[in-house]
């Protein structure tokens, strides 16, 4: 069995019911420490170098992206790294803990790690240089491929998200900032 959607967008969803909850329905306190928990063992256990694929089974050895994914590697292609990392800026900017920013800054960086010389993305990042899906990332570490993936969203989500994470940190990181530009 596997999880299609994160713990996180799950509990962020319980944020935005807690504004209308009737009676009896959570506290924002109790949906903001429900929030916080899945976040936390989202970015701590699920994670791989602030990176995500995007499916897990239940006891997540089972890692998929559109295809298996070793245990070198994440996605870009939506709804992987770029998705959690904008999830993780919505929890930010509606309430201001910044452990989601936190999390959102090391999804960005699993995303710098994974950039192509051409300054895009492909559909994958593999942290093992010799693994099947690295490419020539700027940083030096990849080999094989410089292209640019523009179907299935994947370099325009990165894009995406690099930029608001770079307005995250109202474009004092440097190296997000230059990453984003």
């Amino acid at each position: 069995m596997s999880i299609r959607v994160s713990l996180l967008v799950i509990a962020s969803q319980l944020l935005a019911c807690c504004a209308i909850a009737q009676d009896g329905g959570p506290t924002r306190d109790e949906t903001l420490a429900a929030m916080r928990r899945a976040a936390e063992y989202y970015h701590e256990q699920v994670a791989l170098n602030g990176g995500y694929v995007y499916y897990y089974s239940l006891d997540l050895k089972t890692r998929l992206g559109e295809g298996a994914a070793t245990p070198t590697q994440i996605w870009v292609q939506p709804p992987g790294t770029p998705t959690v990392g904008l999830a993780y800026l919505s929890a930010y900017e509606a309430t201001g803990d910044e452990y989601y920013l936190h999390a959102a800054t090391h999804a960005a960086e699993a995303l710098m790690f994974g950039q192509l010389k051409s300054g895009c993305w492909m559909h994958a990042i593999d942290f093992d240089s010799k693994g099947n899906r690295s490419g020539q990332y700027r940083n030096g570490k990849g080999r094989g491929k410089n292209y640019s993936t523009f179907d299935d969203n994947s370099s325009q989500s990165a894009l995406l998200f690099m930029m608001k994470c770079d307005q995250a940190h109202k474009f004092n990181n440097a190296k997000i900032h230059e990453s984003a530009m």
